[in-house]
């Protein structure tokens, strides 16, 4: 039937879910998954803690002021133009960035982002 089906996909979206999340917290480096539109952040993996200090709750507490309250202000003023630049392309922008741990220090980060999807 339709609702059998209906929890089958259900049920194997979860799995798929919970085996995407174990990979993506056995890697030692910070990922997470940004929504530009939104300027949410959505995912975070548990290096969050090791890399930072903070629970993967605690940035997704912070919601859309998370890039704003935790990178380094210098740095922030780059972040729209090379959002654009990876906008426009299918290029991975990487660069380098200062990030405030939860100590108040700030700790130097090389990041490399990618845009998965355009409107």
């Amino acid at each position: 039937t339709n609702i059998t089906a209906q929890r089958e996909a259900e049920e194997n979206l979860r799995q798929n879910q919970q085996f995407l999340q174990q990979i993506a917290n056995l890697t030692p480096n910070l990922l997470y998954v940004y929504d530009l539109v939104a300027e949410r952040n959505i995912f975070v993996n548990d290096s969050v803690q090791r890399v930072l200090g903070f629970s993967p709750n605690e940035i997704q507490e912070r919601g859309s002021e998370m890039i704003v309250t935790l990178t380094h202000p210098d740095d922030l003023k780059q972040l729209p133009e090379m959002r654009a630049r990876q906008v426009a392309s299918d290029a991975v922008m990487q660069t380098t960035i200062r990030m405030r741990g939860s100590d108040g220090d700030y700790r130097w980060l090389s990041i490399r982002e990618v845009v998965f999807e355009r409107g």
